[in-house]
């Protein structure tokens, strides 16, 4: 045939604009680095914007006792509040480790997040 090109099919390529093949998992590494990203900067984004909350409704002193009271009260609950989401977003770590592989199963491929969900627990 003239005009008419004919490319054989290669037995296990396709790019990611193809539709995923039942028993496969294709990478998103983009959004692993982005939940990585994301348990990173949330702790400390909260810490600071509690820490600014509460310096703005604590009413301010003017001995050196009280400024350091009202320093440590403000120090102590920012580093809870981060201690505290820092636990609640490293839950999310198992599945960017799980959205950066790329595997392919004998049969019908799990949901990630029902594995990453199996992972948390302790059954």
């Amino acid at each position: 045939m003239q005009g008419v090109e004919v490319r054989p099919e290669r037995a296990g390529t396709r790019t990611l604009s193809e539709p995923n093949i039942e028993g496969q998992w294709i990478g998103r590494p983009w959004i692993a680095r982005a939940i990585r990203v994301f348990v990173l900067v949330v702790p400390f984004a909260a810490s600071v914007a509690f820490a600014w909350v509460l310096s703005g409704l604590l009413p301010s002193v003017s001995t050196w006792p009280m400024a350091i009271l009202r320093w440590l009260l403000i120090a102590l609950v920012s580093t809870s509040v981060m201690v505290a989401f820092d636990r609640v977003t490293r839950r999310l770590l198992p599945l960017a480790v799980l959205l950066s592989l790329t595997l392919a199963f004998p049969d019908q491929a799990p949901s990630r997040f029902k594995v990453a969900l199996r992972i948390g627990t302790t059954l």
